[in-house]
């Protein structure tokens, strides 16, 4: 082969491997290169597109997640704001008598109140949301009339009707041995017409009639020593201490005539006129200066409020011992209706009674809120007598006048008051 010959050659081989070369890159760049955005071809064929509705999906689960993350804080936000729903609870089932404070706030068993058929004594225990019973004294004295309690719940006054009607009052003491409460009694004057207890728990103050009229009497809770402090030549009185000092005694009321209200001071002796000659007087007290009163006369009941002499007509229309007053605000339990009556006199005597509701009564606008119905909301008639709050204001607790059976309502949330 000739020298031109071999050249020729090795050119035409140099020629094709460079073509070979070439072309083997350009097959590796398409390989490699991303698909031209004008193309139809689908790239996810080797898996399935994000569903949101798909549980199986991770993007899904991620986005179902936050949603329900979302939701449940919205929850929240609306509970947190939202007002809250008064409830009520019967608390016992059977009769009792007057309850009270225990007026010790260190003390949780805060409410004591005494079964009427058997004299038992009770006290409540707050738990969170709930009103637990412990019986504390088991000494048996059936007809109880009314039951009081002093010094801390450490003294029991019970007061019932002997054979002949007369009331006695007796006043226990009571003390622990081998853990079990035992009563220690003593009697205190007969015919004892109305008897109270000072806020501390610490003095008694009752009224006797005599033949000249009324007395009434301060003595220690402990002691068996009694001294007058005051006399009235008109009978018929109820008493009710105001705090330590100040005693609010008020005729009984009657539609039939004008009743009055004095305060007197237990240590200065004064005697101050607080309210004159209304007819069908009823008081709830929150201070020396500061009441809820209602007048009534046949088929008409009035509600006030009186601060420091001004007294102003309220909205309402229900006797003030349905009321209990809570700095400037009150708690009403309204009838829903007034049947034809004379009143307070029927009302009292149990020949009339009513369906009634809870309202809140704000006592600076007036301005009038409807709290609970028992007889819608529960399928309940309550007739409520006797009524008060917990010491922590989060409880109304009550008597139905229908059956004299015990009941709370929670006006105020446990959680958001104990933040």
């Amino acid at each position: 082969m000739s020298r031109n010959q071999i050249y020729i050659a090795a050119f035409i081989f140099i020629l094709v491997l460079m073509i070979a070369v070439v072309g083997f890159a350009t097959y590796l760049n398409k390989k490699t290169s991303p698909q031209n955005s004008n193309s139809t071809k689908n790239i996810g064929a080797s898996y399935s597109s994000p569903t949101l509705n798909s549980s199986t999906n991770t993007f899904g689960k991620i986005i179902q997640n936050i949603d329900k993350e979302k939701q449940e804080e919205q929850k929240a936000i609306e509970e947190a704001t939202a007002p809250f729903k008064a409830k009520l609870n019967q608390i016992y089932s059977e009769p009792v008598v007057f309850m009270k404070n225990i007026n010790d706030t260190t003390n949780p068993e805060n409410i004591i109140f005494t079964e009427a058929l058997t004299g038992n004594v009770f006290t409540l225990l707050f738990s969170g949301e709930t009103l637990k019973i412990k019986r504390i004294l088991s000494t048996t004295a059936p007809g109880i009339k009314e039951s009081l309690s002093a010094d801390g719940g450490k003294v029991v006054i019970r007061r019932y009707a002997d054979e002949n009607g007369v009331i006695n009052s007796v006043i226990g003491s009571t003390t622990l041995t081998n853990q079990k409460k035992s009563l220690t009694s003593r009697y205190l004057p007969n015919k004892i017409e109305s008897i109270s207890v000072s806020r501390d728990g610490q003095k008694l103050f009752f009224i006797i009639p005599e033949e000249s009229g009324a007395v009434g009497y301060l003595s220690d809770v402990n002691s068996t020593t009694t001294t007058p402090i005051w006399s009235s030549y008109i009978k018929g009185w109820h008493t009710k201490w105001i705090d330590n000092e100040n005693i609010l005694l008020n005729e009984k009321p009657t539609a039939k005539f004008g009743s009055s209200a004095f305060i007197i001071n237990t240590k200065t002796g004064d005697e101050n006129i607080f309210l004159s000659q209304k007819p069908g007087l009823s008081i709830k007290m929150a201070s020396t200066t500061t009441a809820l009163f209602s007048i009534s006369n046949n088929n008409s009941i009035k509600l006030f409020y009186i601060n420091n002499g001004v007294q102003t007509k309220t909205p309402l229309s229900t006797f003030a011992e349905k009321c209990a007053i809570l700095n400037t605000e009150a708690y009403c339990f309204v009838p829903k209706s007034i049947p034809s009556g004379e009143y307070p006199d029927d009302w009292y005597m149990g020949n009339s009674s009513f369906s009634d509701e809870l309202w809140k009564l704000d006592l600076n606008s007036m301005k009038t809120t409807l709290v609970l119905s028992p007889e819608t909301e529960y399928n309940e008639i309550l007739d409520v007598d006797d009524v008060f709050t917990t010491p922590d204001k989060r409880f109304l607790i009550f008597r139905n006048k229908k059956d004299q059976t015990l009941w709370s309502i929670q006006i105020k949330d446990y959680e958001k008051t104990n933040k």
